[in-house]
């Protein structure tokens, strides 16, 4: 990956969501890993937002206590925590309220959740980036209904790493969103019953080829 690689995808990254001075991360994904030194790391400084750091691995006794204390604004996240949380606490609390067996309530429930949800994380959670791998079904259609302000991306390693995304509360439930800016997306050879296919990237975020081969 090269400079320039990295730097054009924090760029085109902003038609997703625009960082402020007053923003806080609060970074719980290694550093080594593309998606969050592009996005968690470069992205911050570039736009002058603050990052704060765990000295711990984001198990539950650590992360809830860092969230009360910094209030992230921004969360770079993988499926596996969201969808912990949502099962191991959510989910239960909601399913022993009477009123959740009455489907026409269970909206307002969901949003009453969502409210909740977002205290955990510290009450001022603007962006819940979503990556690495895809979202359970069941936890993203929860967290659509409850209004968190969650997002859903796509790409990898070799494309610095962001392909496609979209922003909060303009996400579609199991879809990552269009092409950022710049980058061209295509499926190569879609079997005619499914369209599945091999996806191919272009744009200058691609990088340069592997070390040594």
């Amino acid at each position: 990956l090269t400079h320039r690689n990295l730097v054009s995808n924090v760029i085109a990254s902003r038609s997703i969501i625009r960082m402020h001075r007053t923003d806080r991360f609060l970074s719980i994904l290694p550093l080594a890993h593309t998606y969050e030194c592009t996005l968690g790391f470069i992205n911050a400084v570039a736009q002058g937002s603050s990052v704060w750091y765990l000295d711990k691995p984001p198990v539950a006794s650590v992360l809830l206590p860092a969230l009360q204390q910094v209030k992230p604004t921004i969360i770079l996240s993988v499926p596996l925590i969201i969808e912990k949380i949502y099962r191991a606490s959510v989910l239960p609390t909601l399913q022993k309220m009477s009123l959740y067996r009455h489907e026409w309530l269970r909206p307002l429930l969901h949003r009453l959740a969502g409210l909740k949800l977002k205290k955990t994380f510290g009450g001022h959670v603007r962006f819940f980036g979503i990556g690495g791998s895809a979202v359970a079904p069941d936890v993203e259609a929860f967290l659509l209904a409850a209004h968190f302000p969650y997002s859903i991306g796509y790409g990898l390693t070799e494309t610095a790493p962001l392909l496609a995304g979209s922003a909060p509360y303009h996400t579609v439930l199991r879809s990552t969103g269009p092409a950022l800016k710049g980058v061209e997306i295509r499926i190569a050879e879609p079997k005619p019953d499914t369209g599945e296919g091999g996806i191919q990237a272009r744009g200058p975020n691609v990088m340069q080829g592997y070390y040594k081969d």
